[in-house]
């Protein structure tokens, strides 16, 4: 359970892109992320680490 609304961050803030017709793709990164993938990425969000 987030107790710190991260989850509703990130969905307010693709709506707002949205709005602006502005494309966003939503990844989660995990282990199996490598880190030559992060040179494509222009946000990261960093949750509460609950």
């Amino acid at each position: 359970m987030s107790t710190y609304g991260d989850r509703g961050n990130i969905l307010y803030f693709r709506k707002r892109c949205d709005q602006r017709n502005i494309g966003t793709e939503l990844l989660s990164i995990d282990s199996s992320f490598s880190s030559g993938q992060f040179k494509d990425l222009d946000f990261i969000f960093g949750g509460g680490s609950q």
